[in-house]
């Protein structure tokens, strides 16, 4: 059942709207273990409420067991956390339980303040790390010993400023529907985890890490048993954890903090019994009325350098997605994946295999699933009702990826040993670079061809590259047009061609794909209506989409789309090897991808850009519907000019005064047109040169949007369109 079935099953209050909005766990891409509550700093304002807790407690090797058990699918980061993990008294058997129980190096993470002696211990068992010593000379000599056994490893060496996690939002906003607003919108709901503690020697889980530390400051037990797939479950089922600890909470109220060195906690009264525990320990200020607050846009915890914390990533264990459509694929398919599987490297290489069909009727499923059953974990397959097509297929496959880098594989071609480990060498050598592409061998060739043939097919097919996730999911994956599901096809032709001309892509001579021939292929009609005149390549006969325009206009809009995406980021000239420019849109979009989500992350990624680069100061105007995984990506924006924070537009309309807005984001959904009405209601505070978006599956140049948009009285013209958003300024 959906949250909003769920929502309205089980009520319709401010608090249950506010609810639905926000992320369960099965949404998060991290999720913590807390293995103890022992820290040896006294961080102002901590998020784990350390020195508010009157004793200590450690996990124990079995209930960590049973933790990473209990979370067998997810497909995350799974992070050992504390306090500080390493002060565990079983730390060195936890590690050993986490490299048995999560195969993949890349999904196990350590939160640390300081390694103390395990730095070659971390090596062999982590590989994703987000480390902060809060400027301590102790702790910061512990991350340079672990910098010379994992080199390039890094770490952020200043000060963070941490927000008072005791003044609760519901006394400094004591606004029912504000308050919840704010709750919706919170930072650790939105950017951080879901948690598991052992409390009382028992497993428990939050659908929050900071209502996880209230709870075990009060020593309540309000967490969920920690069962196999817990953290499957929608956000509405954690309803009364997030009405128990959220209203008592300071962060979702976005108040000036303190230096982590300063000692301090900032309360009121409605934590003063947590805070009046760490009298004595640190120094506390009390927070009496709302007026003694001062609000700010940064989140929740300040690193006052760099502003957000960045998880880093080791150079090895690296995760290779390899996505294979297939229609009808038995007689080949299981060589195919086993080709894949013999790049794996223990500790250096893993791949993640997602076999798309579409809509086979052959037994190719079967031969997959017994494959699957061999390697858990490794293979998925993803099946349809409808056959729509290789791009449609590949494009299904790229949005379940977990790696990366991506590789499309035809269910009839094959890797030859060792492809994988040179070519994520060739990615670890140059950040600059966006793909590779190798050499073929033609496997089962049935007649003659000229090199030019060759040549061309080296460069226009899929199966031999390999390519940055963010930048295939940035061009958009593959045209679905049904221009290209002709004999001739050409979809991975115009794939090829836009990243060639748009990216840094190099070419490895060595054929690393053996390519099967089939009678009647794609590439004998390539053959039959071409020809080689003087060593040029040449069309003997067009296809019937090429004469009356049909494809070339489906390639000339697929590249449109990708412009209008890419035009939006700061100096994107296209980072081609005559113009190598770090791919700087690229790390920018898979870093908030990688803490916000969402399937349709390019146009989350346009409505940040949005917020960035609109001008001037006022407010973002969105619905309280709005989705929660595309507010977090506007209000990253925001943050980040500190000039145009998100506002709801039902609050703004009572607020009095003039709000202006610059921006309007409307999420539209079939069949409801309260998007109409919000519109018309914006119009007096919509400032003459505001950006107004439109969310959702609906066709924003349609007749409503048109009309309304005219009765401002302005002109407007579309400034950008990608995916599911388009967006209009003045003309």
């Amino acid at each position: 059942m959906s949250d909003a079935a769920l929502l309205d099953s089980r009520g319709d209050t401010i608090a249950d709207r506010a609810i639905a909005t926000m992320r369960s766990p099965k949404d998060m891409h991290i999720i913590c273990v807390d293995v103890t509550n022992r820290c040896d700093l006294r961080c102002s304002n901590c998020t784990r409420l350390l020195v508010n807790q009157d004793y200590h407690w450690d996990m124990t090797p079995d209930n960590f067991r049973t933790a990473l058990r209990s979370l067998r699918g997810f497909t995350g980061v799974i992070a050992m956390i504390g306090g500080n993990p390493c002060l565990n008294k079983y730390f060195t058997e936890l590690c050993a339980i986490f490299v048995e129980e999560i195969p993949v190096k890349r999904q196990r993470g350590l939160w640390s303040n300081n390694v103390f002696k395990y730095q070659e211990l971390i090596r062999d068992t982590f590989g994703f790390f987000n480390l902060n010593p809060h400027n301590d000379e102790r702790c910061i000599d512990s991350f340079k010993k672990l910098r010379d056994v994992i080199p390039g490893i890094s770490f952020y060496e200043g000060n963070s400023t941490h927000a008072p996690l005791l003044t609760a939002v519901r006394d400094v906003i004591p606004h029912e529907t504000a308050m919840w607003d704010a709750i919706a919108g919170c930072d650790i709901n939105r950017t951080w985890s879901a948690s598991i503690v052992q409390n009382n020697g028992e497993l428990r889980a939050y659908f929050c890490e900071v209502a996880a530390s209230f709870d075990l400051a009060r020593h309540g037990d309000h967490g969920v048993p920690v069962t196999e797939g817990w953290w499957q479950r929608s956000i509405v089922d954690y309803a009364d954890q997030v009405k128990r600890f959220c209203p008592g909470c300071g962060v979702p109220a976005r108040l000036k903090g303190h230096l982590d060195s300063e000692e301090t906690d900032d309360y009121s009264p409605t934590n003063a019994d947590i805070a009046c525990a760490s009298r004595g320990k640190r120094k506390t200020v009390e927070v009496k009325s709302p007026d003694q607050t001062t609000r700010t846009n940064r989140p929740v915890t300040d690193y006052t350098e760099q502003h957000v914390a960045k998880p880093v990533v080791q150079n090895s264990g690296v995760l290779v997605s390899v996505v294979i459509p297939v229609f009808n694929g038995s007689d080949t398919i299981v060589e195919t994946i086993e080709s894949v599987l013999i790049q794996r490297e223990p500790g250096a290489i893993a791949v993640d295999i997602v076999v798309a069909d579409d809509a086979s009727t052959d037994d190719t499923s079967q031969k997959v699933a017994a494959l699957a059953a061999r390697h858990p974990g490794t293979i998925r397959f993803l099946q349809t009702k409808t056959n729509a097509g290789p791009a449609a297929a590949r494009n299904r496959g790229l949005k379940v990826a977990r790696g990366d880098l991506i590789c499309f594989l035809d269910a009839d071609d094959c890797y030859i040993p060792g492809y994988f480990v040179n070519a994520v060498k060739a990615f670890a050598a140059d950040p600059k670079l966006a793909a590779i592409y190798t050499g073929v061998e033609l496997v089962n060739l049935h007649r003659e061809i000229h090199v030019e043939h060759l040549k061309a097919l080296v460069s226009s097919i899929p199966s031999n590259v390999m390519v940055r996730r963010g930048v295939a999911e940035l061009l958009g994956g593959f045209p679905e047009d049904w221009a290209f599901r002709g004999p001739t096809a050409g979809e991975d032709v115009v794939f090829r061609q836009l990243l060639a001309a748009s990216f840094n892509v190099r070419y490895v001579a060595h054929p690393c794909l053996l390519y099967r021939i089939r009678p009647g292929s794609h590439f004998d009609e390539f053959i039959d209506t071409t020809e080689v005149v003087d060593g040029t390549l040449r069309p003997t006969r067009a296809a019937a989409v090429d004469v009356d325009g049909t494809r070339p206009a489906a390639a000339a809009e697929f590249v449109r789309k990708f412009k209008d995406r890419m035009a939006w980021s700061d100096g994107f000239r296209g980072d081609t090897a005559a113009n190598p420019t770090a791919l700087t849109a690229v790390h920018q979009y898979e870093s908030l991808r990688a803490q916000f989500g969402g399937d349709d992350g390019p146009a989350c990624y346009f409505l940040h850009r949005c917020a960035v680069m609109s001008p001037g100061r006022g407010y973002i105007g969105i619905p309280r519907r709005f989705p929660a995984h595309a507010r977090a990506w506007l209000d990253e924006g925001s943050r980040s000019v500190d000039r145009m924070p998100t506002a709801i537009l039902e609050e703004l309309f009572l607020t009095g005064g003039d709000p202006q807005l610059r921006m309007l984001v409307l999420d539209i959904q079939p069949g409801d047109e309260r998007w109409i009405t919000e519109l018309r209601s914006a119009l007096p505070i919509l400032h003459p040169l505001a950006y107004v978006g439109f969310f959702g599956a609906f066709d924003p140049n349609g007749p409503p949007a048109q009309a309304v948009l005219a009765a401002t009285g302005l002109r407007w013209s579309e400034r950008g369109r990608v995916d599911r958003l388009a967006v209009f300024g003045r003309a």
